[in-house]
């Protein structure tokens, strides 16, 4: 299993050890895409994290697209 999948995988574990009750990820909302993408593009551009990290945004447009988010 490559690293950041292992990484991805223990936050989501501790995360819901945390909060048992609520849903971790809605699958409906989830798009795989590539680093090509315009918005992952755009937020390489827009935002630096040094290692894992978590980064809360709501209503921004990045890169000419506007993210909504619930």
């Amino acid at each position: 299993m490559k690293r950041n999948t292992l990484d991805a995988a223990t936050i989501a574990a501790d995360w819901r050890k945390l909060h048992p009750q609520e849903s971790i990820l809605d699958l409906s909302k989830v798009k795989i895409t590539s680093a090509d993408d315009r918005l992952i593009a755009g937020l390489g551009i827009a935002m630096r994290v040094d290692g894992l990290g978590e980064v809360r945004f709501s209503h921004n447009t990045i890169n000419g697209i506007y993210v909504e988010t619930h």
